[in-house]
C-alpha cells in the first residue's frame, strides 16, 4: 500500500470507508491495485480482479468517463479530444493520489481516454498495465463502411443508429485503425497486453495474467516513467511504420512521452519514415496480418537487425530488456513490401509546424482553391451536394476527429483526383490525398487556422512543402481578427 500518495483531509473519509468495507487491505505490505474501467466489459474486469487476488494483491474498480461513448453517440460532432484527454489525466491522478495506490491497470478500448489516463500515471510514476477491451467505440472503420453520400442524405439520428447497428458492440475491430494501432504499439513498448476479442481463446487467461503482472510490477515498483522514454518512442515509431499503423496513434503516445519530461519534435516520426521498411502489404494491415507473420515481436526482431532503428535497452512488461525478449524470438524470414514507409512530413506557409500525408499512390503535386469548413458535417454536405467539385476541402476544429467519412464521400463520387482534404484531425489511408494533423491546430490560431475559402493552396510531396499564397503580413492581420474557439477545459 502506497502511503506516499495518502491525501489528508476530507478525502481520507473515503479511504476509511474502503478499509471498513474490505475493499482495501489494512496490511501495508499488500499491493493495492486500482482497476480503471474505461468502458470495459464486466467479464474483463472480473478476470483481471481474479489475477490480482491470486497474486496476493487487493483490487478495486473505478469507472471513468469515456470519450469513445461521445463519438459513438455522435461521431461527426466529436470535438476537442485533447481536452478530454487532459480530463482523463486528472482523473487518473486523483485516483492514484487519494487511494494509496501501488499500481494501476487500465481496462478499456478508447485510445483517447486511455492515453489521457496514461499521462496521469506517468506524472505519478505509478506502475501501470493496459488491458485492451470493451465496447467497440472506434468510429474509424464504420465511417468507411457507410458511404459518405449516404451519410449526407440521412437524418443525423438515423446515421447514429446505423453506426451503432453496424458496430454491434462486439469488441475491437481487426483493422489497424487508430485504436488497434495504439494498443499494438503500446504492447511493443511494454505497457499493454495482447488485443483479444471477448469470448475468444485466451481472453480470460490474458486478463488474468495482466492482473498477476501488475501486482508483481507494483511490488518491484516498475514505474510508468521507465516505459515512456525517447528510446521506447523510437521503437514505437519503427513498429508502427513497419506495419502501416495509424499515425494518429503515435501522436497519443508522443504526448505521453512528452508528459514524462522528454522533448520531441513534431517531425520525429516523419524522419523515422525515411528509414523504416514496410513489412505488411496494405491488404494485410490487420491484427490477423501481424499475427500471420509471427506477431509483433517477430517484426521487432526484423527491425532490430537494421542499423540505428531499434533501441534494445528499453524495457518490456516483465521488467527485462527488449534485447532479452528478442533473444527468445526466432529470426524471421520477412521481405519488405516497400523500402520505406509512404508516410511523408510536410510543412510550409500553410502550417508552420508541419503535417502528415499518407503518400501511397498519391500525386506528387496538388494545387487548388481552398474550401474552408468548421465542421465535418458541413464539409461532407458540401462535397455530397456537388457544391465542391474540385480544390482542397479544409476542415478546421477537427482535433482528435477522424475525417475519413469526408474522404469516402469524395471517393464515392469519383472525385479522388480532383478534391484533396486538409485538416488538423486525421484520416485512415484511402485513395484521397489527405494532409492530416496540421499544426498549429485551429485553436492555436496559426497559419492553418486562418486559411479561408478562396485561398490558393499548394501541396508538394517531393519537396515536403505545404504552402498558401497568403502573405505573412496578411496572415498576421487574419490572426488578430480571428475569433478562435479554444477547447473547453471542463465539461
Amino acid at each position: 500500500m502506497n502511503f506516499n500518495t495518502l491525501v489528508p483531509g476530507a478525502k481520507l473519509a473515503g479511504q476509511i470507508a474502503q478499509f471498513n468495507t474490505g475493499q482495501m487491505a489494512t496490511n501495508g505490505e499488500v499491493s493495492n491495485i486500482a482497476i480503471i474501467d474505461a468502458g470495459a466489459s464486466a467479464g474483463a474486469v472480473d478476470h483481471v480482479l481474479s489475477g490480482i487476488r491470486a497474486a496476493g494483491g487487493v483490487g478495486w474498480v473505478h469507472s471513468v468517463p469515456v470519450y469513445g461513448f461521445m463519438s459513438k453517440v455522435n461521431p461527426m460532432r466529436a470535438k476537442f479530444a485533447e481536452d478530454f484527454k487532459r480530463i482523463a489525466s486528472r482523473n487518473a491522478e486523483a485516483i492514484i493520489k487519494t487511494n494509496m495506490v501501488d499500481g494501476v491497470i487500465i481496462v478499456g478500448e478508447c485510445e483517447i481516454t486511455v492515453a489521457g489516463l496514461l499521462i496521469g500515471c506517468v506524472k505519478c510514476n505509478i506502475p501501470v498495465i493496459v488491458m485492451p477491451n470493451g465496447m467497440n467505440m472506434e468510429f474509424d472503420t464504420h465511417a468507411m463502411e457507410l458511404n459518405g453520400r449516404v451519410l449526407a442524405n440521412l437524418d443525423p439520428d438515423d446515421v447514429n443508429d446505423e453506426i451503432v447497428r453496424r458496430s454491434n458492440y462486439t469488441g475491437l475491430d481487426n483493422q489497424l485503425n487508430s485504436a488497434t494501432s495504439f494498443f499494438l504499439t503500446l504492447k511493443v513498448m511494454g505497457v499493454a497486453k495482447s488485443i483479444r476479442r471477448e469470448g475468444s481463446g485466451g481472453f480470460a487467461q490474458t486478463c488474468y495474467r495482466a492482473g498477476e503482472q501488475i501486482v508483481k510490477n507494483a511490488a518491484d515498483f516498475v514505474g510508468a516513467k521507465k516505459f515512456f522514454t525517447k528510446q521506447s518512442f523510437q521503437n514505437a515509431c519503427a513498429f508502427a511504420l513497419a506495419v502501416g499503423a495509424s499515425y494518429n496513434a503515435l501522436v497519443h503516445i508522443a504526448q505521453i512521452v512528452i508528459a514524462n519530461g522528454n522533448k520531441l519534435g513534431f517531425d520525429v516520426y516523419g524522419e523515422m519514415a525515411k528509414r523504416v521498411p514496410v513489412l505488411l502489404p496494405r491488404e494485410s494491415q490487420t491484427v490477423e496480418g501481424v499475427m500471420a507473420i509471427g506477431g509483433e515481436w517477430v517484426i521487432m526482431k526484423e527491425l532490430s537487425a537494421l542499423p540505428k532503428i531499434i533501441d534494445r535497452d528499453t524495457l518490456v512488461m516483465t521488467g527485462s530488456t527488449l534485447e532479452r525478449k528478442l533473444a527468445k524470438v526466432k529470426k524471421p524470414e520477412l521481405e519488405a513490401v516497400a523500402s520505406v514507409s509512404p508516410l511523408i512530413f510536410v510543412k510550409g506557409t500553410a502550417c508552420e509546424d508541419g503535417a502528415y500525408i499518407w503518400a501511397q499512390n498519391m500525386p506528387l503535386q496538388f494545387r487548388g482553391k481552398a474550401w474552408a469548413y468548421s465542421s465535418l458535417e458541413d464539409a461532407d454536405q458540401a462535397v455530397a451536394s456537388g457544391h465542391v467539385s474540385e480544390g482542397v476541402v479544409v476542415i478546421h476544429n477537427a482535433i482528435g476527429a477522424n475525417v475519413s467519412a469526408v474522404a469516402m464521400t469524395i471517393a464515392g463520387m469519383g472525385k479522388s483526383g480532383e478534391i484533396a482534404i486538409v485538416t488538423d484531425g486525421y484520416a485512415e489511408p484511402s485513395d484521397v490525398l489527405v494532409v492530416s494533423m496540421c499544426r498549429p491546430a485551429t485553436h492555436e490560431n496559426g497559419a492553418f487556422a486562418n486559411i479561408q475559402t478562396g485561398d490558393a493552396l499548394e501541396i508538394d510531396l517531393a519537396k515536403g512543402r505545404f504552402n498558401t499564397n497568403i502573405l505573412a503580413k496578411d496572415q498576421k492581420t487574419r490572426a488578430k481578427r480571428n475569433t478562435v474557439k479554444k477547447p473547453v477545459e471542463n465539461f
